[in-house]
């Protein structure tokens, strides 16, 4: 039988990324696209060299094969505890399920058995790249009416905030926290989690997050000054705790999506250096 390695690498290397790309939506991880495209490359890469072993069994085979995603979502999403890589390894085989279920399912039922130009055996380039955009429409389009449905009946909304001519959307509660008023300056405050919008520091800003320096610490740690003179720290207090004080950025704008559309142009964005 003869095997066309590229060909092997570029079926692995879609579905690789579609699945990552997936497991972004169910997390509600903000992952840049580039880091998915990588973690698809390692996965397909690595998938390729497992078809130079000799065949164990298909036991062994999915074990390996397991694994190798395995390898691609830490990568990709770097969670910090067993916790968070177990979720996203969930999350990995429900998006492996749905994305190879979609692809066996729509080759059977077009019988796509070398009919197509560019075919290879049973195997459609043309047939591949047409299942894979048509996926990625429809996750697009199902994703928008599930988190609208969702957001709208659980007391959720989508906050699409600019700071320093960036843009981060986000999935909010709007619970009392996104009511909050600055006594001082009478700014809206909207209460974030860190991985949620680190695109709008630099990487050495987002280092100082990383090793959960005290907000005192970040402070004097940034030296970005454009961003340093936005930058304030929030006092809070809550039940069961001593309270504390949480490190505030003054945001361009905010708009809030919660059946009608709503721009804060007074908003702060107080960073939540954890999980809320």
């Amino acid at each position: 039988m003869r095997i066309y390695i590229d060909v092997i690498f570029l079926v692995n290397f879609i579905m690789d990324t579609m699945i990552l790309w997936i497991i972004s939506i169910l997390d509600r991880r903000k992952v840049s696209f580039k880091r998915i495209v990588a973690g698809g490359t390692v996965g397909a890469f690595l998938y390729c060299l497992l078809l130079f072993l000799p065949y164990l069994g298909s036991w062994v085979n999915y074990v390996l094969g397991s694994l190798i995603l395995g390898i691609s979502v830490w990568l990709t999403f770097r969670p910090s505890t067993l916790k968070a890589y177990i979720k996203l390894k969930v999350f990995s085989l429900l998006a492996s399920v749905f994305v190879g279920g979609i692809f066996i399912a729509i080759f059977y039922f077009t019988k796509a058995n070398g009919v197509i130009p560019l075919a290879i055996g049973n195997f459609s380039i043309k047939l591949l790249l047409v299942l894979t955009v048509a996926i990625y429409v429809f996750i697009k389009w199902a994703g928008g009416i599930f988190i609208s449905t969702f957001t709208n009946r659980n007391g959720y909304c989508r906050i699409s905030i600019c700071f320093n001519g960036k843009k981060a959307e986000i999935v909010a509660l709007m619970d009392t926290g996104n009511f909050l008023i600055e006594d001082q300056g009478g700014n809206k405050i909207i209460i974030a989690e860190f991985g949620a919008i680190k695109q709008f520091f630099n990487t050495e800003t987002q280092l100082l997050y990383y090793q959960k320096l005290s907000p005192q610490q970040i402070l004097e740690g940034i030296t970005d000054e454009h961003v340093k003179t936005r930058l304030q720290l929030i006092p809070f207090s809550s039940i069961g705790t001593d309270g504390g004080v949480l490190t505030a950025f003054k945001a361009d704008f905010a708009e809030v999506s919660a059946g009608k559309k709503i721009v804060l142009k007074n908003a702060l964005l107080v960073i939540y250096n954890g999980r809320l």
